[in-house]
This record gives C-alpha cells, sequence and structure tokens, in this order.
C-alpha cells in the first residue's frame, strides 16, 4: 500500500493553492479580457454594486462558500463557475506537477539548488501549465458566446516555442527532452517495467519512493 508522508501531502496541496490562486486571476481574465477592460485597474469588485471585493471574501474556492454565493455588501449572487474555475485550475497544476516532475520539494526550491541551471522539470511544468490554462480560459469564453482573443492563441504557441528550445538547451547531450527529442532526432523507446513497478511508477517519478507494504 502507497502511503504519502505529511511532506508529500503539503507538497501536493502547495501545487493545488498556486493552482487555484491561478484560477482566481485566470476569472478575471475570462470576465475581463472580452469585455476590453483592464486585467489591472479597478480591482476585483462586484459587478452590480461594484463595491471592491474585500480581500478575505476574495481567498480562492473557500471565500465562495463563506459568502453562500452572494456579495456582501448588495446580496447580489455569485456565479457558482468562480470557485469551479479555481478548483480545475489547482487540479490542473496538480496533475501537471506530478506528470513531470521527480519534485522533493517545491519546485522554484529545487532548481536553485541545482548550481543555478534551471531544470527541465521545471521549465516543463511552467510552460504546461501557462497553456493548459490559457485553453481552459478559452474555453469558457467560447462557452460564454464571446470571441477568444488572438493573444489567448499567441500566449500558447509563444510558450510551446520558448519550453522546447530552453528544454532542448537544458539537457545532456543526447538526452530527450520532456516534450520528446529534438527535431530529427529519434526518441529512445523506454524499457518495458513489471507490472507491479508500472503501477508504483508514477509515485515514485513524483515521491522518489514508496512505502513497503
Amino acid at each position: 500500500m502507497l502511503v504519502a508522508t505529511l511532506g508529500e501531502v503539503l507538497i501536493l496541496a502547495w501545487f493545488f493553492v498556486t493552482g487555484s490562486v491561478l484560477g482566481s486571476f485566470l476569472n478575471v481574465v475570462i470576465y475581463r479580457v472580452p469585455r476590453g477592460l483592464s486585467l489591472v485597474h479597478p480591482p476585483s469588485r462586484c459587478p452590480v454594486c461594484l463595491h471592491p471585493i474585500r480581500w478575505y471574501d476574495n481567498i480562492p474556492i473557500f471565500g465562495w462558500f463563506l459568502l453562500r454565493g452572494r456579495c456582501r455588501d448588495c446580496g447580489a449572487r455569485i456565479a457558482k463557475r468562480y470557485p469551479v474555475v479555481e478548483a480545475l485550475a489547482g487540479l490542473d497544476v496538480l496533475l501537471i506537477a506530478l506528470r513531470n516532475g521527480n519534485w522533493r520539494w517545491v519546485p522554484v526550491l529545487d532548481s536553485l539548488l541545482q548550481e543555478g541551471i534551471i531544470q527541465p522539470g521545471v521549465i516543463e511544468t511552467a510552460v504546461s501549465v501557462g497553456v493548459s490554462l490559457s485553453l481552459l480560459a478559452a474555453a469558457i469564453i467560447l462557452y460564454d458566446g464571446a470571441r477568444v482573443p488572438l493573444s489567448f492563441w499567441t500566449v500558447a504557441i509563444v510558450l510551446v516555442l520558448i519550453g522546447h528550445m530552453a528544454v532542448t538547451r537544458t539537457i545532456n547531450h543526447g538526452e530527450n527532452p520532456p516534450y520528446g527529442p529534438p527535431l530529427g532526432r529519434t526518441a529512445a523507446v523506454p524499457p518495458r517495467l513489471p507490472a507491479e513497478s508500472r503501477a508504483e511508477a508514477p509515485f515514485q517519478s513524483t515521491f522518489g519512493k514508496t512505502k513497503d507494504r
């Protein structure tokens, strides 16, 4: 049976919280960009009474439940989509980190321990998060019947190109980057693992170890 330590649980929670914070900003992007509004000014406010949202009411996911889905000042309903988007973004970042990283600590701290050399896993995670959240925002904007700005696709394409070039520069000669081999190079086929090893591989790649049964 696989059992995560307290430290590993805290790391997973850190990824989810980070993603939910990004999801809170994503809600701002989804609402303001199609309307041509600034992402910076004014601060988040109720669209009905225009009263600024207090910082403690703006906590991702929990803020909506604390307010019971209504504005504290005018009582206007707050759409359920806001905490849903924040939760989806948190889950998105968590799953990407589990897929890409061999994390023992927070990715930023882990990269600083590598003699100033950024690990490919950190770059891949950042690029994957940027692209996936851009696509999530674009999908919701389309669902609302609005036109997706060209900037969404531009950001996603630029991130992929930068990520591929950065990862290719940081790997050792002859190794394949996380996105696959450089253009024109054939990827090596990984050896097939026994069934039991394949089942534990995702946990080993994430936490670096598994508990004895």
